[in-house]
């Protein structure tokens, strides 16, 4: 069995800041882009980030699929969550800014990728085993970049 492939799916309009985890982060400037990605990759482990404002947009597209983590950026304390997260019993990480966030997604991605690697272990595929840890690596030295 091979292992499951991730993707995080990030919602905003604005570039993220500077990383080397092109591979593993996908951005969409657009609800309909969103959507898009989503669906291609609906058999992946999903990590979905999003502002706080966009979280009614796209809770409908998000209740029939799996989600692995969410991620919302906000300042702030309080947030009304829409009932459909608190149904599903989601609950979605807060990130303040977008450095805070980029040290979740680096730190996030570095522990798919080592997943990954133990799966490819598990299949005898060391070769595979070891370029998962070396992404992994990459991706923990990528949140160094983020203080």
């Amino acid at each position: 069995m091979s292992p499951k492939n991730f993707k995080i799916i990030v919602l905003q309009e604005e570039d993220l800041p500077k990383h080397n985890l092109n591979d593993a982060i996908v951005l969409c400037r657009t609800i309909d882009e969103f959507k898009n990605i989503l669906m291609k990759n609906q058999s992946s482990t999903l990590i979905i980030v999003c502002a706080e404002d966009k979280l009614p947009d796209l809770v409908s597209l998000l209740a029939h699929l799996t989600l692995d983590t969410m991620y919302v950026l906000t300042d702030q304390v309080d947030i009304a969550w829409p009932i459909e997260l608190i149904e599903k019993n989601w609950e979605p990480i807060r990130s303040n800014d977008q450095k805070q966030l980029m040290r979740y997604l680096c730190l996030k991605a570095m522990l798919c990728y080592n997943k990954q690697a133990m799966e490819h272990k598990k299949n005898g595929d060391n070769g595979l085993k070891d370029l998962c840890l070396l992404d992994a690596i990459n991706a923990l030295n990528q949140a160094k970049n983020f203080p």
